[in-house]
């Protein structure tokens, strides 16, 4: 364990505090994780000895993923949001590809990681804009989920942002919403500890940040118990297509932004 920071413990802690804010607002209105705004924020803030190594900031947005994930699923699953069913049936693919996933990230390079985010989010604001397909099957769930595991965990990032388009063509947004919260936080949180149990990289590279992690994951914890609750608010005091419209503006923007420092890593 590195010498004690208190500096770094503060900084961390109030990294994670922004972080958690729009990362809770976030869960508990469209049922994200937060994670494809916890890997650009841990890329900019997070001290590592390498810089271009992406592995630290997924796994310490996996951790943030599972912390906002676990008071997400909390609020949807008292609203009434969550298919339990379901749930049971599509949790077990989730969660084996997002280990895998999140194994596969020890050699990413930065800028694949912010397109893949960036393309994710401008996909998914399109996606919002659809209506659902009147008269037509819906889409089978079952054979996507072990793909959207390996991709979320590959990301550092919640499975909401994939699964949301898929489930809202099965139930309605807020089911959608809180069913996706519930499957990222289990997911998370399970890739998580596979991940840290049984490759001893891990230790290695998270190691050197160890107190400003600490701090980060705490500001987290403290912020988003609020954050979330006020967020997934709206699904009540709004009407689905307010929603709708509003998430696709957030989206929208936040794909753009990703995909042009992306371009701004590579030059």
């Amino acid at each position: 364990m590195p010498m004690f920071s208190p500096e770094i413990l503060v900084y961390g802690l109030a990294v994670g505090a922004v972080a958690g804010f729009a990362g809770g607002v976030l869960a508990g209105l469209a049922g994200v994780g937060g994670g494809f705004l916890y890997v650009p924020i841990f890329m900019l803030t997070m001290p590592t000895p390498d810089a271009g190594v992406m592995a630290p900031h997924i796994m310490a947005s996996m951790v943030g993923v599972f912390l906002t994930g676990a008071v997400s699923s909390r609020v949807h699953w008292k609203l009434g949001h969550v298919d339990t069913g379901l749930l049971r049936r599509l949790l077990p693919w989730l969660i084996v590809g997002a280990c895998l996933g999140l194994w596969s990230t020890l050699k990413l390079p930065a800028a694949l990681v912010l397109v893949a985010l960036g393309g994710l989010d401008l996909w998914m604001a399109w996606d919002l804009g659809r209506s659902k397909p009147e008269g037509k099957r819906p889409v089978p769930l079952l054979p996507w989920m072990l793909p959207i595991g390996f991709a979320s965990g590959a990301l550092g990032i919640g499975s909401g942002v994939m699964m949301v388009p898929l489930l809202r063509r099965h139930m309605a947004l807020r089911q959608a919403v809180g069913t996706a919260a519930f499957c990222g936080f289990a997911m998370a949180g399970t890739a998580s500890l596979v991940n840290l149990g049984l490759e001893r990289d891990w230790l290695a590279m998270l190691k050197p940040s160890f107190w400003f992690l600490i701090g980060a994951w705490l500001g987290i914890a403290a912020i988003i118990p609020h954050s979330i609750r006020w967020g997934a608010s709206f699904h009540h005091r709004w009407s689905e297509s307010s929603v709708t419209v509003a998430l696709r503006l957030l989206f929208g923007t936040i794909g753009i932004s990703l995909l042009l420092q992306a371009v701004w890593r590579s030059l």
